[in-house]
């Protein structure tokens, strides 16, 4: 029997590794075994420690010791311990398994005891794998590393349940994020129901998949050579944070990364805040006037947290304008994102000095019943949107129709756009310094006939010989 077990075991290790990884799952089982035969749980939780939430490395280690649900054979190894075989096994799955290994894996490791699973426990268990990919990219991660994020607090919480709605919710997709989302009871979650919601769940896939490979690095990579792809935290550029601090933590920026175009991803730039700006509408307009796609995230003094992306420039206009790859969004309390429905063209307004249209900064709706409001006092706003905003589909974003700003950050998204090209650009600046003699070689004739001659040859500006302003004037011809 052990012959067989240990032929099977090899049979399916060989399955999911190659010969070229063979060796390194046995480097990785010695690093946590200090060389030994076996590992206990105390080595399992300091080779983890850094990574996985605690609770998750102890069902992680329950499950690598107990071999219960992936491959329900062999014996357990001694007492308290995992060998190598064990841990061969549920790594494969683990790194390399798809969606229904990772179904099988998740239904272990949330209900240990039990093939089905309660909802409250796979909402923690989610918010801790969360928890955990902080940690991972908060000692890695470049890009995490250009933040300074608001207190997460109950921010993953609200991420899980966001991520979880698919398989909360039944009913059309339209109603996803419209209201705040309920934990079912009485009822229990099988994994075939969890492979089918994984498969539509994009953002926990690339969540899980960073997890459980950083914590078991078959490549020996230095910490600090990972690129973290999935799911991609924007690096910031040409923000102070020494003079300014956002309102957005972690999974908030998480969420709102994953609902962009992937080319506006890599880098957000902080253009305006009031904390920094002042409660100025006009230096919020000047600010964003022309620059390209933003975010609009806006907290209200009853604590909600909503905005809206906007996919083209914003520019001072008396019409609507805009396309519909702009959206609604709501951070707090639930998060939600609400797509263009098609029904009319109302996507951005921003309008100043008016006295017959309305004068602030308008998304999805219509002139007065918006369904995100800035007034252009600054400090009021409003989001009518009974039963739904027309241009997005949108719930009413604040808890109170008319609402007061407290907070409003706004932020350009994307890789900043250059004017021109560094040749153009170099070319450009030649030709402006060019004098009116080298344009017009008839009037540089006409000056030596006469004897002036062109003083302000070779007297260029930035010519080490110029030191004078004298030196660098043309003499007129007129």
């Amino acid at each position: 029997m052990g012959g067989s077990e240990s032929k099977e075991s090899d049979n399916r290790t060989s399955v999911h590794f190659t010969e070229e990884e063979k060796p390194r799952v046995s480097t990785l089982f010695h690093r946590i075994s200090h060389g030994k035969k076996t590992f206990n749980r105390d080595q399992f939780r300091h080779f983890t420690h850094g990574v996985l939430d605690p609770e998750i490395c102890e069902r992680l280690y329950e499950l690598l010791h107990g071999a219960k649900h992936l491959h329900n054979y062999g014996k357990r190894s001694h007492e308290g311990e995992v060998d190598h075989h064990h841990f061969a096994q549920h790594l494969a799955a683990i790194l390399k398994g798809g969606v229904h290994e990772q179904a099988v894996l998740l239904t272990s490791l949330v209900s240990p005891d039990h093939d089905d699973v309660l909802p409250e426990h796979l909402v923690k268990f989610v918010s801790s794998l969360v928890q955990s990919f902080e940690k991972i990219v908060a000692a890695h991660c470049r890009q995490y590393q250009s933040w300074i994020f608001a207190p997460a607090k109950d921010a993953y919480r609200r991420l899980a349940l966001y991520m979880l709605e698919d398989l909360f919710t039944s009913g059309s997709g339209k109603d996803r994020g419209y209201s705040l989302p309920l934990v079912p009871k009485d009822i229990m979650y099988s994994t075939p129901d969890l492979e089918n919601w994984i498969v539509k769940s994009t953002l926990f896939q690339q969540i899980f998949h960073e997890v459980f490979h950083a914590c078991f690095r078959l490549y020996d990579q230095d910490p600090a050579d990972v690129v973290f792809l999935h799911p991609r935290i924007p690096q910031v550029c040409d923000t102070n944070w020494s003079k300014v601090k956002t309102i957005l933590d972690l999974p908030s920026v998480l969420f709102l990364n994953a609902n962009l175009r992937s080319e506006l991803q890599g880098e957000w730039r902080l253009l305006f805040s009031n904390a920094l700006h002042g409660d100025s509408f006009s230096q919020l307009a000047k600010i964003l006037e022309g620059r390209g796609p933003t975010l609009l995230v806006l907290q209200d003094r009853e604590g909600s947290i909503f905005g809206g992306f906007a996919s083209h420039p914003w520019n001072i206009n008396p019409k609507f304008y805009g396309d519909e790859r702009c959206w609604l969004f709501r951070l707090n309390p639930n998060f939600g994102v609400y797509l263009a429905t098609g029904y009319n063209a109302n996507f951005m307004y921003l309008n100043m000095n008016m006295q017959t249209l309305p004068n602030g900064l308008g998304m999805g709706g219509q002139l007065n019943y918006f369904g995100l409001w800035v007034e252009h006092t600054f400090n009021h706003g409003h989001s009518k949107a009974e039963p739904r905003c027309t241009t997005f589909g949108s719930p009413q974003l604040s808890k109170s129709a008319e609402f007061q700003v407290d907070i409003l950050e706004v932020w350009l998204v994307g890789p900043q756009k250059k004017k021109d090209d560094d040749y153009d650009t170099e070319e450009e600046e030649r030709v402006a310094q060019k004098s009116v003699l080298d344009k017009d070689p008839a009037a540089k004739a006409m000056l030596e006939m006469i004897g002036k001659g062109p003083v302000s040859e070779g007297l260029r500006e930035g010519d080490e010989m110029a030191d004078t302003p004298e030196s660098n004037k043309v003499i007129s011809l007129f």
